[in-house]
């Protein structure tokens, strides 16, 4: 038997209870972010802060105001960060986000590192009091390491900002010069996210125009660096990289596309792809456990060839195209910032009442 969802009423008297007792207690968090903005960890932070101070929270970023904090999340797990919060608030709760996949961390030092660099990262979630996991199997295996203290929660969107906009689609089309049907990625420019496939899908196809907005990370060593220069110069007339974007801009490309095809390799969980559906944008994905959360509304591929079939059915087939944009449209709700940051809310409540007041 299924278990009977709560009602409305219900819910709505929780979101009440939690925003009078935000309202009394005046909730000061701080943020460790410290990462460009390029990167999803930067992204998460902001759309989290956006909706945990439409509940009244108020958030400060990096930028310690001498203010006693009752929580501190701490976003990037890299050792300056942890040595702070040590340092500067040594007796407050300390919430750590997954943003990072252990994939992506070993990717940035040398393989004779990657054992030391695992460990760093069993250290960095000893060091927190609840630990937020952003999609479903980095949960699983991170609660069976560390029990209770991890929670599931998926990443926030400003549903508000990525929402479909006639105007901004023409003028993003205008401005690019596009009028044909155009596929859209959005990603720093590495090999892990799948820029060369999706330059070879391109190929394939082109009766359509390919977009990357994205930019190659200042990490990469000059090796791969060059790379992917070499990947981006070669590119056949039909794709366009055109660097990062965020804001209105980022929005208006979005709403220009007709399909989001995300050929990511390793992912901690895509808050392009909650964009995506947001704008009610049809989505395609490499097929990874790490996208479960999306398989409500997303296609999914195992090869090149198989994605560029799918994307020639869902750009040449006005209902199955019209079935994917409604499917986004549907699940974007779930992605919502204020919906998540109330149960990110939850969470930092039970941890003040845990430690006792502030002092």
């Amino acid at each position: 038997m299924q278990a009977m969802a709560a009602p409305k009423t219900g819910r709505r008297f929780f979101r009440l209870t939690l925003e009078w007792m935000v309202d009394m207690k005046k909730i000061r968090v701080f943020f460790l972010v410290r990462t460009e903005k390029d990167s999803g960890i930067y992204t998460y932070a902001h759309y989290l802060s956006d909706g945990l101070r439409k509940l009244g929270v108020t958030v400060d970023i990096d930028d310690n105001k001498g203010a006693e904090y009752d929580v501190v999340h701490v976003h990037s797990p890299i050792p300056q960060n942890i040595v702070y919060t040590k340092v500067m608030f040594a007796n407050k709760p300390v919430v750590g986000a997954n943003l990072i996949s252990e994939k992506e961390i070993v990717g940035f030092v040398p393989e004779i590192l990657k054992p030391v660099a695992k460990k760093y990262m069993s250290f960095f979630y000893l060091q927190c009091d609840k630990i937020i996991a952003i999609n479903e199997p980095a949960f699983l295996e991170l609660r069976k390491k560390y029990g209770k203290k991890v929670e599931f929660i998926p990443c926030p969107v400003n549903t508000s900002l990525f929402s479909f906009d006639k105007n901004a689609r023409e003028s993003f089309r205008k401005k690019q010069g596009i009028s044909r049907k155009m596929v859209l990625c959005v990603a720093s420019i590495q090999k892990r996210k799948g820029v060369i496939d999706f330059v070879k899908v391109a190929q394939l196809l082109p009766q359509f125009d390919f977009v990357w907005v994205g930019k190659i990370p200042d990490i990469l060593t000059p090796g791969k660096r060059a790379a992917m220069e070499k990947t981006i110069s070669n590119a056949p007339p039909n794709v366009r990289f055109l660097g990062f974007m965020e804001g209105k801009e980022l929005v208006g490309g979005f709403c220009a596309a007709d399909l989001f095809f995300f050929p990511s390799y390793s992912e901690t969980f895509g808050i392009a792809v909650a964009e995506a559906a947001s704008a009610g944008v049809p989505v395609l994905l490499r097929n990874l456990d790490v996208f479960d959360n999306f398989r409500e509304f997303s296609q999914f591929f195992e090869s090149n060839k198989e994605a560029s079939e799918k994307i020639s059915l869902l750009l040449g087939d006005k209902k199955e195209h019209e079935k994917w944009s409604r499917l986004s449209l549907i699940a974007r709700q779930k992605f919502d910032e204020k919906k998540i940051a109330q149960k990110v809310l939850s969470i930092y409540m039970e941890l003040i009442e845990e430690k006792g007041p502030t002092k």
